[in-house]
């Protein structure tokens, strides 16, 4: 890879990217994203592509984040719930036609399955949706994704936002904030971000004192069993602990597999399994998943 200044009358761009034309588009630089990839100044590099436009930011108006809604299991196998989305730089129509940077659509997600796609409208102004959610207490989420007329996803980091909400039970819950349901990573070893949340419960740091009811804190894995939680030599191989909603950094490992989850499980002070009754009388584990995308 080498260092080329473009030159053309009456822009001076300098950076360091691939010297190879994009096939996909006459004129346009190829990019990568390891530091030698760098677009030159003023220019993004979406796509492995280099784009002198703004790339394409959503955003989640409502429900608030951690919004609480009371649970009512008389109300059947789904709630509706309305979500107002809005972002800037992305001219929304329908999938199928020849891709131009910062056209595209909206896929909405609810709990991690395609819930609508949004074809149309105004996003600055914001765009009201109403989506069914699995009545079933704890953490639900609201994912979007902006994504390219020929149906590839836009992958810059703000083309993608996630909204984790409640149903409460007035039952100890944890739900995973970071990473969010279908987010993607490389295949190898990599630092990632975690980040959870609770209710019913006090989030406090592990201590081998006397355990009180609903205080604890909470542990994160990677890919493991339910019979894991049981376990202490398997839940010892844990890759974050969380003591309060604040974000930190875990390890995943290097794989081979397409795809894994994260698996959120609340815990005693003394890093013994919480569990408690559920509304139906069945003892279990608060516990709380979401899937990642593996991928070179």
């Amino acid at each position: 890879m080498r260092c080329t200044v473009l030159l053309s009358a009456p822009l001076i761009l300098g950076g360091c990217f691939t010297a190879e034309l994009d096939p996909a588009q006459g004129g346009a630089f190829a990019c990568s994203d390891d530091p030698g990839g760098d677009c030159p100044e003023g220019m993004s590099c979406i796509n492995r592509r280099c784009e002198i436009n703004e790339p394409p930011s959503l955003e989640i108006r409502s429900p608030e984040a951690l919004n609480q809604t009371l649970f009512d299991p008389g109300k059947g196998a789904t709630v509706r719930q309305n979500v107002t989305i809005g972002g800037v730089d992305l001219e929304l129509e329908p999938p199928g036609s020849e891709h131009v940077f910062g056209h595209g659509h909206i896929d909405v997600f609810v709990d991690g399955k395609l819930a609508t796609s949004v074809t149309s409208g105004g996003l600055s102004g914001g765009i009201d949706l109403t989506v069914d959610v699995p009545n079933i207490a704890g953490a639900h989420r609201v994912a979007l994704v902006a994504v390219r007329n020929d149906n590839i996803r836009y992958d810059n980091e703000d083309a993608a936002a996630s909204r984790l909400f409640w149903l409460d039970d007035g039952l100890p819950h944890v739900g995973i904030q970071k990473p969010w349901d279908g987010a993607s990573f490389g295949l190898g070893d990599e630092e990632i971000a975690l980040q959870i949340a609770v209710i019913n419960f006090k989030l406090e740091q592990p201590s081998f004192g006397k355990n009180e009811d609903r205080f604890g804190h909470v542990h994160l894995h990677y890919d493991i069993s339910p019979s894991c939680f049981t376990d202490a030599m398997c839940d010892a191989n844990y890759i974050g602990v969380a003591v309060d909603s604040s974000p930190l950094m875990g390890t995943i490992p290097e794989t081979g597999e397409k795809q894994a989850n994260i698996i959120a499980v609340l815990r005693h002070r003394d890093h013994t399994l919480f569990e408690f009754q559920h509304l139906d009388g069945s003892v279990g584990p608060a516990v709380d998943a979401v899937r990642i995308l593996r991928d070179d």
